[in-house]
């Protein structure tokens, strides 16, 4: 059986560009190396909060290891996606997902997702839920695990309201699994965030088509 295809084969000129439902629109682009310096910019304008709860301590600054780790993914273990504001070049994006893949088991991986201060409240971390989801499905990934600080309670609910299974058994943090198999995508819940998430994974299903093989 052959490998599927690298996400990160995707020619530049098939990004997507989407319609948020608040009108603005927004460019879906993994991030690469040369993104460096606007990975930096945005975790500078993030606000102390986000920074802690993304990373679970108080990072001033990303440099070095980390920032080389963010920004470099081979698009079949490691993914990195971010939603770039279509409509304002200068801003260093509206947010970005990321998964790993697990090394004990490689039907599971990491997922992670940061929205910008500036752009909460505009559906951008359910279109990249979805992005990663599409891709992670392609390339053989069936389930994405979730480490959350159990105060996180926008996030723990925002993963309920989406069908995940939410263990705050652990004290301070709270492991979220959601199942990304087909026969899961039918069990999504009829909140909101589940219609949502259905809307943006039927309008994003063409994207591994455009991945070279």
């Amino acid at each position: 059986m052959s490998e599927p295809p690298s996400t990160a084969d995707i020619p530049q000129g098939d990004y997507p560009t989407v319609e948020l439902k608040d009108g603005g629109r927004a460019i879906l682009r993994p991030i690469t190396p040369a993104d460096k310096p606007m990975v930096q910019e945005a975790f500078r304008r993030l606000s102390r909060e986000a920074r802690y709860s993304r990373f679970f301590t108080p990072l001033e600054v990303l440099d070095g290891k980390l920032l080389d780790q963010l920004t470099t993914a081979d698009g079949k273990n490691h993914v990195v996606w971010a939603a770039m504001d279509a409509q304002n070049p200068n801003d260093p994006g509206m947010g970005a997902a990321s998964f790993w893949r697990s090394k004990d088991d490689p039907g599971e991986a990491e997922f992670s997702v940061t929205v910008a201060d500036d752009h909460q409240g505009r559906g951008i971390g359910t279109l990249l839920l979805a992005t990663l989801w599409i891709l992670a499905r392609h390339v053989g990934i069936e389930r994405f695990r979730l480490v959350a600080l159990s105060e996180n309670f926008p996030v723990l609910h925002w993963m309920e309201t989406l069908g995940a299974a939410v263990d705050c058994d652990n004290g301070s943090t709270c492991e979220v699994v959601l199942d990304l198999s087909e026969e899961a995508r039918g069990r999504i819940p009829m909140t909101p965030e589940g219609d949502e998430l259905l809307r943006w994974l039927d309008r994003l299903s063409g994207l591994p088509k455009s991945i070279s093989n």
